[in-house]
């Protein structure tokens, strides 16, 4: 399980990555509006994420667990600048995003 943060690390990146693609060009292609469902659905369990990293703390040696922690905590905070600094997803925009 513990594993499972590493995948997450490059998936939260190219999650961020379409939500500042989204921001310049106010658009979504269906794969990556398949991506941020599947995203979502895949990690939206909080218990099984606090267990994941429980587990690579407890398994993982401290110079590798905080390495990869450090990273998961920079493509988070990368994750909640974007929703503060731009209102991505009111209705008006979810509507015609979806609509073209």
């Amino acid at each position: 399980m513990a594993g499972e943060i590493q995948i997450m690390i490059p998936q939260y990146g190219e999650l961020n990555r379409i939500y500042n693609d989204f921001l310049i060009s106010h658009t979504f292609s269906f794969d990556r509006q398949k991506f941020i469902t599947d995203f979502y659905k895949q990690y939206n369990n909080t218990k099984a994420f606090e267990a994941a990293i429980l587990e690579l703390v407890l398994d993982k040696p401290k110079e590798q667990y905080t390495l990869v922690l450090n990273s998961l905590r920079t493509e988070i905070e990368k994750n909640i600048l974007i929703y503060e600094k731009h209102p991505l997803f009111d209705n008006e925009v979810i509507s015609r995003v979806c609509y073209n």
